[in-house]
Parts: C-alpha cells; sequence; structure tokens
C-alpha cells in the first residue's frame, strides 16, 4: 500500500468516526427489529447517549409485533436511557466489560423505570446480539479504508 492508500488504524471505539458508528446504530435497529426478544417488549423504550462525542442520542422504540424503530434526539421519554462513554459502550456490549459492574461503578449512567426492568432485561441479548453483527458487518465494509485493532 502507497502512503495514500495506507488505513487508518482505529485502537479504540472511541476513534471510529461519526459516520460510522451512526451507521452501526441503523443497523442494530433493522437487527432487532421483529427478533423474539422485541416481540415480547412490546411498549418498551429505550436510548443510548454517548457522552464522549457529539453524537444524536439514539433512541429505538418496541412497537407492535416487536417493530423497532430509531430515531435521533428524539424529545420523548425513555422507558430507559442510558449514557456512557464510546469505549464502555463497546466493552459492555461486546461483552467484554460487565454491564453490572459498569452500572456499580458509575461507567454507564442509568436513567428509567424501574417497573420495566424485566423488559430492558429480555430486550438485552437482542441488543448486544445487534451490537456485535454491526460491528463485524461494519469492519467487514470498511476494512479497506481501517485497521480495527479494538
Amino acid at each position: 500500500m502507497t502512503d495514500s492508500t495506507r488505513r487508518r488504524v482505529l485502537r479504540r471505539a472511541a476513534e471510529v468516526p461519526s459516520a460510522l458508528v451512526d451507521e452501526m446504530v441503523e443497523d442494530m435497529a433493522v437487527r432487532m427489529d421483529r427478533s423474539p426478544e422485541a416481540r415480547r417488549c412490546t411498549g418498551l423504550s429505550f436510548s443510548f447517549a454517548v457522552t464522549d462525542r457529539r453524537l444524536a442520542t439514539a433512541r429505538y422504540e418496541v412497537g407492535t409485533a416487536g417493530e423497532v424503530s430509531l430515531t435521533r434526539d428524539d424529545p420523548s421519554p425513555s422507558t430507559f436511557s442510558f449514557a456512557a462513554e464510546t469505549d464502555v459502550f463497546d466493552a459492555v456490549l461486546r461483552g467484554h466489560q460487565s454491564a453490572l459492574g459498569a452500572l456499580l461503578r458509575g461507567r454507564i449512567r442509568l436513567h428509567g423505570s424501574f417497573s420495566h426492568v424485566r423488559a430492558i432485561l429480555r430486550m438485552m441479548p437482542a441488543v448486544t446480539r445487534s451490537y456485535v453483527a454491526a460491528r463485524t458487518a461494519l469492519i467487514e465494509r470498511y476494512n479497506r479504508r481501517y485497521d480495527f485493532r479494538f
């Protein structure tokens, strides 16, 4: 490879360009849509705010029959909202760090309706599965341009 075609090395999730993160967020909604978990969580909504980057808050809402819709910077209240740095979300959603540990240490801030905690716990396998699949697909699509080392 010449200098002009050298792949950019990404050592942390926080180094992934915002446009690619947005692609993953959209891909996750498609992958969660009508999943077995989503079909059991009608009415649940949850949002993710990345605190160390300028990214629109992603809000997922589970409709009838498990239809998952995505909005950005939606002012509607969510059943649960999560806020954390990019690297923390990446580590937790890939299973490299305990979600409970991150919550207890304050690395992820959670606000929500604890009367609906069962629903979010039911939905989390679909969230993590869709994140891993979207991340893998993104790496495959952009492996000529970026060297993902995390």
